[in-house]
């Protein structure tokens, strides 16, 4: 179930937000990482966070120092592209994804509120919300069997922003209307829980381990930075002195924050790798790591897997085709005429490419298009694998479009013999033997720290429940061992940190995040769970809204990036080397400009692409997000107008000047029923979503009677709270 994963977010919804001055002092230090790097936002390659397993890497680092730059210096002269211009491959259908977690309030502190249960909060509609006499003067809200008074609100704020500064920011009804509800809200969870005995259930427990240990570990790093790891205003200081060259005109000031966190990473690394040493030194820890080595399997066992799943490596007939699609749109005859007049010119001797370009707007591929026989429509199929090479089809009705099909080539269906699966099969055969050895070899000791055992069967169950990615840092015998070996490092601090810290002053947070489990569970049994979406109901969706459902033209380019500087000196010099790479692309009229390659390869400051004579990945397009669409806007204006070979004049963005050529585009077109399906049924499962919670919302409220009293808020917002002492 979904909410099994969201220990990981309520691990960053709980971390404390720094402080105002520091984020003043890292806003001015990524004003001056703009001012030197053109690209934003950078690429996102940063380590994924194994969910819900112990063996997430620990928070505390353990790998080695970065190398010495100065702070607010890029690391070297690169540049590249920013990430929000690698788009999707075309026809890739975006799936919308709904927020899980709810921030709040000026502090940026998670409140768990039940997501999805349309309480966020204030109330669906007014019902709830009274102008009526409390009964009694400090009552802020009542509910079948229970109250919420004027000192609870004030204690619940104080448990959750400890921040007095935050604390005083809460001075209008609206300001407290939410922390009421959030309280309500977490009452319906823990009437829900009791009813259902959720607490008892093993994944739910599973789920609160890792989120305990999550917390604990958290503190412990702070405290570990706060100890013998803490950087010192004279350390600082004199960094700075010592590299006062490197800073130019920033003040102390201006850089502490980036001088504190390059100190912080160089002896981290070092720190932590003598911390844990200790702590293994201090420990007993035995270890079977032979344990790990699953045997590989056999030529025999790789022959009989083959001759039992023979079909599963059966390739179906493919073809490559030119064709003429026609929608069918509002007019299926009006649709046929237009594909049969398509087909009365092509049989008349008239050029494929040219007739597609008139009726279709879109030309043929030219290296055609490959199908698959069982990936389009039966009808399509048919009429498709029975051409002989280079002959025309008659019009063909296949879905909601007409085509007309030229074949250019065509292979009959094939078994791959064993040869050319070997690879495929060894590695099915791998999955299975290692399900097998971890299975019967569960209860066998991997390791032990101080006497207590771990188990095969406990790490592999951990083990897969890791994300893709991260396991493919992990793979084979010897990346098992060194999970193993930072899942002892994890357990060593866990124990450590129970050790040194209060459990008590982690309990607040502990019964926020209990909650947002629980309320994760709530909404996956009561609406998750009953969300159905038929092929009929995505069929009548999908014409109702056909329209709407068009891939805008997308290109694929190559370019050439130079950097701007900072001084004008740079800037001029910058747009100098632009013209004289331009000019040798776009010489004049009757002359033969350079190869974009060539001269992408000579003045590119992209390393990445340059290596490729500027090629860049993926297709770039407008995007369904508005915001993220206005950032990229003035470069897709730029670009999606280029014809087909066509190369862009200098231009400035993002700190640099780019001159792009298209090498492959994609005129718009509306999204066929296959290509949208998908997309469409997260769209209708959200639909659905939003009004079972609905239903739900009403149904748990008011079965509570749940009331809030207006003028009880209204006097809780003119007192003064416990944070200004008065």
């Amino acid at each position: 179930m979904g909410w099994k994963q969201v220990w990981e977010d309520i691990r960053h919804a709980v971390r404390p937000r720094a402080s105002a001055g520091e984020d003043q002092q890292d806003q001015e230090t990524k004003d001056k990482q703009d001012l030197e790097a053109p690209e934003l936002p950078p690429h996102q390659d940063m380590e994924p966070a194994a969910s819900a397993a112990h063996l997430q890497v620990p928070p505390v680092s353990v790998e080695a120092p970065p190398a010495e730059t100065a702070p607010g210096e890029p690391e070297g002269d690169a540049v590249s592209f920013p990430a929000d211009l690698e788009a999707e491959p075309a026809g890739h259908a975006r799936t919308p994804k709904r927020a899980r977690l709810l921030r709040w309030g000026p502090a940026a502190l998670a409140v768990l509120l039940l997501a999805g249960l349309g309480v966020y909060f204030l109330l669906p509609d007014p019902v709830g919300v009274t102008g009526r006499r409390p009964p009694a003067p400090n009552v802020v809200a009542t509910f079948t069997g229970g109250r919420i008074t004027i000192e609870d609100v004030r204690r619940h704020l104080v448990e959750l922003v400890p921040d007095k500064e935050t604390q005083r920011s809460f001075q209008e009804v609206e300001d407290y209307l939410p922390l009421v509800e959030e309280m309500i809200t977490e009452e319906l969870v823990r009437r829900w829980a009791a009813g259902r005995k959720a607490d008892r259930d093993q994944d739910f427990q599973h789920v609160m381990q890792h989120i305990t240990e999550e917390i604990n570990l958290d503190e412990l790093h702070a405290q570990l930075h706060q100890g013998p790891m803490g950087i010192t205003e004279a350390e600082v200081r004199s960094y700075y002195d010592a590299n006062r060259r490197q800073f130019g005109n920033l003040t102390l000031e201006q850089v502490r924050a980036q001088i504190r966190t390059r100190l912080q990473q160089q002896r981290e690394g070092r720190f932590v790798q003598e911390y844990l040493a200790r702590l293994k030194e201090m420990a007993s820890v035995t270890r079977d790591f032979a344990l790990l080595a699953v045997p590989e399997p056999g030529d025999r066992e790789l022959q009989a897997y083959y001759g039992t799943n023979r079909s599963t490596y059966l390739l179906p007939a493919q073809a490559v085709v030119d064709e003429i699609r026609v929608d069918v749109g509002q007019d299926e005859a009006a649709a046929r005429e237009k594909a049969g007049r398509a087909l009365t010119r092509l049989r008349a001797g008239e050029d494929f490419a040219a007739v597609a370009r008139d009726l279709s707007g879109t030309p043929p591929q030219p290296q055609g298009t490959s199908v698959r026989k069982g990936e389009r429509d039966p009808a399509y199929d048919a009429a498709v694998f029975a051409l002989d090479p280079g002959q025309v089809s008659d019009v063909i009705k296949a879905g909601d479009a007409f085509y007309v099909v030229r074949l250019r080539t065509r292979a009959p269906e094939r078994q791959q013999s064993f040869g050319d699966v070997r690879d495929q099969v060894r590695q099915a055969v791998r999955a299975q033997k290692e399900e097998q050895w971890f299975t019967e070899n569960g209860d066998r000791t991997l390791f032990t720290i101080r006497g207590k055992r771990f188990t095969l069967g406990e790490f592999w169950k951990e083990y897969r429940e890791l994300p893709e990615d991260f396991l493919a840092r992990y793979q084979g015998v010897a990346g098992r061992r060194a999970l193993a070996e930072r899942l002892i490092e994890r357990l060593l601090l866990l124990q450590d940190s129970y050790d040194r810290l209060l459990q008590s002053k982690n309990k607040v947070q502990l019964e926020e995040a209990r909650l947002s489990v629980l309320a994760q569970m709530l909404e996956q049994e009561e609406v998750d769970d009953k969300i159905k979406v038929s092929d009929e109901e995505l069929s009548a969706y999908y014409q109702e809204h056909r329209k709407d459902l068009t891939e805008p033209p997308q290109v694929k380019i190559r370019a050439i990036v130079i950097r701007l500087g900072q001084t004008g000196q740079e800037r001029v010099g910058a747009f100098a080397k632009a013209t004289e790479a331009y000019k040798q692309l776009v010489p004049g009229p009757l002359q033969k400009g350079r190869d974009f390659a060539q001269v992408a390869r000579q003045y590119s400051e992209d390393p990445a692409t340059a290596a490729r004579g500027g090629d860049l990945d993926g297709w770039i397009r407008e995007g369904p997000d508005l915001l993220a669409e206005m950032a990229v806007h003035p470069f897709h204006e730029q670009t999606l107008g280029l014809q087909l070979g066509e190369i862009s004049r200098p231009f400035e963005w993002r700190g640099a000047i780019y001159i792009v050529q298209v090498r492959e585009r994609q005129e718009a077109r509306q999204l066929t029923f296959e290509e949208a399906k998908e997309f469409l049924r997260e769209e209708l499962r959200q639909k659905k979503h939003d009004e079972l919670s609905a239903e739900l919302s009403k149904r748990l409220l008011t079965q509570a009677r749940v009331m809030i009293y207006e003028r009880t808020l209204q006097q809780l917002a003119k007192e003064a709270t416990p944070a200004e002492g008065r």
